[in-house]
């Protein structure tokens, strides 16, 4: 018997059994493409076992074309997500069937399916299927110039093609061809001293720069439970730029007048991810550079929207603390959890709030590898520098890096 026939020998058939009440969900689901019923059963995920079931069982019906790679890979995550299989063993079966998608699956299916898979915690499946996509992108003739950039960018391979130059016609366009010029290397430069740092909510670790502490400006993050900074820090608890992603955005505006200039005015200037009402009213308060545009597939944390948006202001060397990218055993130190006030819970040492699989769908729909690769690129440029655990972490292989983030969040289902 061959390999892939064992495979196929030993999987449960996957029900189509319908469970009561979700006749609705299943008519809806009827109607969507394949992309839209991964990304459907990506939101049940950890909330309705049963609609995440049927989502995957419509995912493997119509065409017979790649039936038979779909309906085992979905008898896989079925057994994780319904807690019917062991994690290793599941994770075992999915890498084989990664090793060659067939053709039949097109690329979107491909991008949903590994948002999919991270975010039930099998992290070490994307850096396989990035090359899947990447190599699908470079091999079609439909391939436009936005999307070529953003797969140099997500995978390092930046080439500074001719593509850039057509890019000038799209929608942020200045932007892009901004970032090309600040990963370009400049060996000719000497290496300067730090004229800012960006300090993450992770554990610092050793400093390896002599720089003034008192002369480069400090920039942090703000989060709901987190609006100042101890002293005992190596910054001295300094906040002269706070950023702030949408929640928290969203969570100062609904903040009382007088508490609200309390919180913004904890640090001297206030840079937000997206804009919102109550900026007009914030003397102190500007939005932040959209760096969007540089992603192949998922949306911008908060330490990448910061270098980017700190180089576009003009600095020329920054040095990054507290960032490990959520690896680690606390990727949150104490001082730096954030609360959840319409939960009424804090947040633990890894930013979650116990909900299975929280964490794993947060990072899985930002796309640690993109975010990583966005801040590695100016790294390996000589752009940026940063402590012990920030260099060891951007220095990992992809494969390394998401291997330590499945370990730490896959069999916990975080």
């Amino acid at each position: 018997m061959t390999k892939m026939s064992r495979v196929h020998a030993s999987h449960r058939k996957v029900s189509e059994a319908v469970p009561e009440g979700l006749q609705l969900r299943l008519r809806w689901s009827e109607q969507q493409s394949r992309p839209q019923l991964l990304l459907g059963a990506q939101r049940e995920l950890g909330t309705d076992t049963g609609s995440f079931e049927s989502l995957l069982t419509h995912w493997c019906q119509g065409n017979a074309l790649g039936r038979d790679w779909r309906e085992p890979l979905a008898t896989a995550m079925i057994d994780w997500a319904s807690r019917r299989g062991e994690f290793f063993d599941v994770r075992h079966r999915v890498h084989y069937l990664l090793s060659e998608p067939p053709a039949a699956v097109d690329l979107l299916e491909l991008v949903e399916l590994r948002r999919l898979l991270s975010s039930m915690g099998f992290f070490s499946t994307s850096p396989t299927l990035l090359t899947h996509i990447v190599e699908r992108i470079f091999k079609s003739r439909k391939i436009t110039a936005r999307r070529h950039i953003r797969a140099e960018i997500a995978t390092g391979a930046i080439t500074r093609t001719t593509e850039v130059f057509r890019f000038r016609s799209l929608g942020l366009g200045a932007l892009t061809r901004a970032y090309f010029d600040m990963v370009r290397p400049s060996p000719q430069l000497p290496v300067t001293k730090p004229t800012h740092v960006i300090c993450g909510p992770a554990p610092i670790g050793e400093i390896t720069n002599d720089f003034d502490a008192d002369s480069v400006t400090v920039c942090r993050v703000m989060m709901p439970g987190v609006t100042e900074w101890v002293s005992g820090d190596p910054l001295s608890g300094r906040a002269d730029i706070a950023y702030l992603n949408g929640m928290t955005a969203k969570w100062v505006g609904s903040l009382a007048p007088p508490q609200r200039e309390e919180v913004l005015t904890s640090a001297e200037s206030i840079r937000v991810s997206s804009n919102h009402g109550w900026m007009k009213r914030a003397a102190n308060a500007k939005s932040a550079a959209e760096i969007k545009s540089l992603y192949l597939t998922g949306s911008p944390n908060m330490i990448p929207t910061m270098v980017v948006d700190q180089f576009v202001d003009g600095a020329k060397h920054i040095y990054v603390v507290g960032t490990s990218f959520f690896l680690g055993s606390s990727p949150y130190r104490e001082s730096q959890r954030r609360d959840f006030p319409e939960q009424g819970k804090k947040s633990d040492a890894f930013g979650s709030t116990g909900s299975e699989f929280e964490r794993c769908k947060s990072m899985a729909s930002h796309d640690q590898l993109v975010n990583r690769a966005v801040v590695k690129n100016l790294f390996l440029a000589g752009k940026l520098t940063g402590d012990d655990n920030f260099t060891r972490a951007i220095g990992l292989s992809d494969q390394q890096f998401m291997n330590e983030l499945e370990e730490t969040y896959g069999p916990a289902r975080r």
